[in-house]
């Protein structure tokens, strides 16, 4: 508190809250001034996963991002992976995967097959709301074709 007639702002913007206009302490003021609350912390910010980027080796697609919002407002990100249905000219079956750590920033998929394209999302903490990243680039996985078949069999017995 000021004595009365104090003037709150000093010369260059100094802060006379607790100093009088006689320049002393008014120590009855300072003492007896009660805390205010500290502000809440701002909220925990979460944000889309970015720089989605997509690579294939040996028909395994690997996947990297980087994720700038606060790590303590996620569980993790899932991972989607839709492929392309050339007869009926359109994307569909769709596959996730959770990956439940909030550090991550790579995933890996072995079971793709044709021509595929990745999208991830983070998942809200508190309701489990997602906030995505765009679809990544299309590639082609080449599947593993299963072999090349059996032999010829053998021939006669001899007898």
């Amino acid at each position: 508190m000021l004595e009365q007639g104090a003037d709150p702002i000093g010369a260059d913007g100094q802060d006379l809250q607790s100093i009088s206009q006689y320049g002393r302490l008014n120590l009855v003021g300072a003492l007896t001034a009660t805390p205010s609350e500290p502000p809440p912390p701002p909220p925990l910010v979460v944000k889309a996963p970015e720089a989605l980027s997509i690579s294939i080796n040996n028909s395994i697609v690997s996947l990297t991002w980087n994720y700038s919002g606060d790590q303590g407002a996620i569980a993790g990100f899932r991972v989607e992976r839709e492929s392309w249905n050339a007869k009926r000219n359109r994307w569909q079956s769709l596959s996730s995967w959770d990956v439940l750590d909030p550090t991550a920033t790579a995933f890996e998929d072995s079971s793709a097959n044709g021509e595929v394209h990745y999208r991830v999302g983070s998942i809200q903490q508190s309701d489990g709301s997602l906030f995505w990243s765009g679809w990544s680039d299309n590639i082609t996985v080449a599947g593993s074709g299963g072999g090349k078949g059996g032999g010829k069999g053998g021939g006669k017995p001899n007898k």
